[in-house]
């Protein structure tokens, strides 16, 4: 009789960790879906605003403006546009915000993604390049305060 117990007792612990793993398992997925969602999301937004010339001073400024704060906590403060010959550019310059954690500026896969996002949306870009500085610009750009964290062609980001 003593011998059924231990049995029990095994097959409820397989029970247990069985549904334990799905649980992670279902997390994970919940988290990466959103994931998805939150960048189908923003490039859905980013489509409604899309302009045919880099040339657009307001129209990339209003692309811009969805680029949310950086993991690493900066923001992204002023750009430029180069239009005087093809290819056609645009430099976006990031500076520490309210939340920065005091580490450089990193490429990441959001970054991957709003360039994307960028690319799709600006008819004529043909590169994009991230930079920042760790200390605050005062409003006043010097380029070479700036170091590159990542940039992107048109080859890059698709057409």
């Amino acid at each position: 009789m003593s011998r059924p117990l231990p049995l029990i007792v095994c097959l409820l612990l397989v029970i247990a960790m069985a549904t334990s793993c799905n649980s992670q398992k279902e997390e994970a997925a919940t988290e990466e879906a959103a994931t998805v969602e939150i960048s189908t999301s923003l490039y859905a937004t980013m489509q409604k605003h899309k302009i045919e010339y880099v040339g657009d001073n307001s129209g990339v400024a209003k692309l811009l403006s969805f680029y949310p704060e950086t993991e690493d906590g900066y923001v992204q403060k002023m750009f430029s546009l180069q239009t005087e010959t093809e290819p056609y550019g645009l430099y976006v310059y990031f500076e520490p915000g309210d939340n920065w954690n005091g580490a450089p500026m990193k490429s990441t896969d959001e970054l991957g993604d709003f360039l994307s996002g960028l690319g799709a949306c600006i008819g004529n870009l043909g590169y994009v390049e991230f930079r920042y500085r760790t200390t605050d610009s005062g409003g006043v750009l010097n380029e070479e305060d700036y170091k590159v964290v990542t940039s992107w062609t048109r080859m890059n980001i698709g057409q």
